[in-house]
């Protein structure tokens, strides 16, 4: 069978990509190089960089494709929850879990994209925004429920959230996800104080 050109550069990008993240968890992302990566998928230094135009910009892009799988799961088994405390909990459970999967790739990915610029900073934050309306709208329904007061804040309750559960990523980050348990009680201890608050 005859690949098209599209289909052999699609190959080509996954191989490249998959070979990155098992080099990123052997060696550290620090220690992961575009020559080694080159080398292990066996294709030239200048197709990996057709592909990327540089290291960062290769590992921000799987992360990204990472954290968008992360949040469709996440939210897809969301709705198996009754109520906006399960529900909260379940998504910042389902993300420790996600990153806990491969501790020394998240955690590499984590550090270096809390500090992206330019268009990879803009994709990041953009990602985040996008999430937060997928929140704002579990909040939404629980007014629509009667779970909480009707004139809550939305803005500023997603906003809450938002500082709960990275205060839980931050606290891992520095644990290296070696127990995602603690940070889960810690994010269900805030947001239980949290729901206080806005509850009727």
């Amino acid at each position: 069978m005859i690949l098209s050109r599209e289909e052999q550069k699609r190959n080509t990008n996954e191989k490249i990509r998959s070979v990155s993240k098992k080099l990123i968890i052997k060696n550290g992302i620090h220690n992961t190089t575009i020559r080694e990566i080159s080398k292990e998928a066996k294709v030239a230094t200048g197709t990996v960089l057709s592909h990327y135009s540089s290291k960062n910009d290769l590992f921000y892009d799987i992360f990204y494709s990472d954290i968008e799988g992360f949040a469709e799961k996440a939210l897809k088994s969301v709705k198996r929850f009754k109520t906006l405390e399960t529900r909260l909990i379940h998504i910042c459970d389902s993300f420790l879990k996600s990153y806990g999967s491969e501790p020394k790739l998240y955690t590499d990915f984590l550090e270096i994209s809390m500090y992206a610029k330019g268009s990879w900073g803009i994709r990041f934050t953009k990602q985040v925004e996008e999430f937060g309306v997928e929140v704002a709208n579990i909040y939404i329904e629980a007014i629509k429920n009667n779970e909480i007061k009707e004139d809550t804040d939305i803005q500023a309750a997603v906003g809450t959230f938002f500082s709960f559960y990275f205060m839980s990523i931050m606290t891992q980050i520095k644990m290296n996800f070696s127990d995602t348990d603690v940070s889960l009680r810690q994010f269900t201890a805030l947001i239980k104080l949290h729901l206080k608050g806005i509850k009727k």
